[in-house]
């Protein structure tokens, strides 16, 4: 497998846990939103930093004020409860962990929220020269009604792409070769 500037990806656990089957269960063929970021640390490094409990904290924007009222330590099943403030308008979220397969990708499911359905599945890649490439993907559907107009706005494609181009700057500035 190539990645994006022709490094040949390094063989590990990940693409082993791939080439096994034991890819993550998708509810459609295509995510509806995906972003790959290539992070200049190891892969231990960047798994570190999204078990930590103040990931989600730190990899949201400050213009997306958050309130985490429970936050499990990342495990098969484990809850976080939060709310996003999207402007005025408070979104309350509650993600259970799922597939938790360490160092090579976890999953969250929304149990309550905005959307019909979401799941969001975070895959770490490791490459050569301590660099990892970071995979998200994200299959979700839209509530029918008012509900579903609010997250199409508010979930907009560009908006998804902001969000995930400040999550890897985030991961870039603090996880840097020193």
């Amino acid at each position: 497998m190539e990645g994006d500037d022709g490094d040949r990806v390094s063989d590990g656990p990940c693409l082993a846990a791939q080439d096994q089957g034991q890819a993550s269960c998708i509810p459609r063929p295509f995510p509806t939103f995906e972003s790959v970021a290539v992070i200049e640390a190891p892969l231990s490094r960047v798994v570190l930093f999204h078990t930590s409990t103040d990931a989600l904290q730190r990899l949201t924007p400050p213009i997306t004020p958050l309130q985490i009222f429970r936050q499990e330590p990342l495990d098969q099943g484990s809850i976080t409860e939060f709310r996003l403030w999207l402007g005025p308008v408070p979104v309350r979220w509650v993600a259970r962990h799922q597939e938790v397969e360490l160092p090579c990708r976890f999953s969250d499911v929304q149990v309550e929220g905005p959307f019909k359905s979401w799941l969001h599945v975070h895959e770490f890649i490791p490459k050569r020269g301590n660099r990892t490439v970071v995979l998200d993907r994200i299959w979700f559907q839209h509530r029918p009604g008012f509900g579903g107009a609010v997250t199409r706005v508010l979930f907009s494609k560009r908006a998804l792409q902001l969000a995930f181009a400040y999550r890897a700057w985030v991961l870039n500035a603090r996880l840097r070769k020193a």
